[in-house]
């Protein structure tokens, strides 16, 4: 699939279905399940025993051909533990197996088919016994790459970086990178660099959800019913159709996010600037020679979308030093068309 071809509706009913199913058949299964989660593709989580338990705001992604599976099988009564703190993420494929106890700490981030295993499982020399166990630690803030292993009695310290297809077997300490079979310390990470973590990411979990409804609002804008309904029937067809329109189309969009993040706007006045931008910023025609023309201030920010997308015309319009709201819809009236903040006016226009 080059790009989403659903309307937003679909798409929305979508995700209310997964929630709908989280918490119908996923919930019962944790002993603690925190608030924020989002499960994608949740029918593809498989869990067994217990206790299991998941963190605040955390993200885990499934596949049909790379399932998340969680499970608990201790050998005695008072062992088996799999606890995963706040803000983490959880990708496709990921096995986590606990015989003894596995604490993951705040923000981890474990790629595509990460391994973690606290036993042997079976005796090495007694194959009809169970195998040896110690506790698996790891720290806040650690990110396992692609198909890394972490074997029994491990501690991960914060912030340590494991490299793709590891083989942990002995403790890391912090604030370092390892990679290998069995993994080893390659490099130490700049103390004097400020780390943001996921954790730093969810600060303020509402204004995240609210950015990520107006990007999926305006990347699924122009998807029809009957657009979407002609992709699944006839693929090639759809997509040679919409392939030019829609690149135009992410471009637009990513306007709309650069300005976002570098546009000072009263916050009080932050929603209805997002609505301007969605209303000011549409899918715009290219002229023949790729030149796309924007207005809008400040010169720096005009500056680095030049960078990024090649030639750009701007126009310069007089500072507007007043936030006004219209009093009409903003499509009747081209002279507010765009959206204005404090000290800055932006407005899009296309050649034909």
């Amino acid at each position: 699939m080059r790009r989403d071809h659903r309307p937003y509706a679909v798409k929305k009913l979508f995700l209310r279905w997964q929630q709908f199913y989280v918490r119908r058949f996923l919930r019962p299964q944790f002993d603690a399940l925190g608030r924020g989660h989002h499960f994608m593709r949740p029918w593809h989580v498989e869990l067994f025993g217990a206790p299991i338990e998941l963190g605040r705001y955390a993200t885990v992604i499934a596949c049909a051909d790379a399932r998340v599976r969680l499970c608990v099988w201790p050998s005695r009564d008072d062992e088996g533990l799999i606890r995963i703190g706040d803000c983490s993420l959880i990708c496709p494929g990921v096995r986590i197996s606990s015989a003894c106890r596995i604490t993951i700490g705040h923000s981890v981030m474990m790629a595509n088919r990460v391994y973690l295993t606290d036993s042997d499982w079976h005796d090495i020399y007694d194959r009809s016994a169970p195998g040896q166990g110690a506790p698996i630690d790891i720290g806040d803030n650690v990110w396992l790459g692609d198909s890394v292993i972490v074997c029994k009695g491990v501690t991960i310290g914060a912030n340590s970086i494991i490299g793709a297809g590891s083989v942990v077997v002995d403790d890391v300490p912090a604030n370092v990178v390892a990679v290998g079979n069995p993994a080893r310390v390659v490099k130490t990470l700049d103390a004097q660099r400020r780390l943001t973590t996921r954790r730093d990411w969810f600060a303020d979990p509402e204004r995240l959800s609210r950015e990520f409804r107006i990007w999926d609002r305006a990347l699924l804008e122009g998807n029809t019913m009957g657009h979407w309904l002609r992709y699944l029937w006839r693929p090639s067809v759809a997509t040679d159709a919409g392939q030019t329109a829609f690149a135009h189309h992410w471009m637009a969009c990513t306007i709309r996010a650069s300005l976002l993040r570098c546009v000072d706007v009263a916050p009080r006045h932050r929603h209805f600037f997002r609505i301007n931008l969605l209303r000011a910023f549409r899918p715009l025609p290219l002229r023949p020679a790729g030149i796309l023309e924007i207005a809008f201030q400040p010169d720096a920010l005009r500056e680095t979308i030049a960078e990024i997308y090649g030639p750009v015309r701007c126009r310069l319009p007089a500072p507007v030093n007043t936030f006004r709201r219209p009093r009409c819809h903003p499509a009747s009236r081209p002279d507010i068309a765009g959206a204005t903040g404090k000290g800055s006016r932006l407005s899009a226009q296309s050649g034909h």
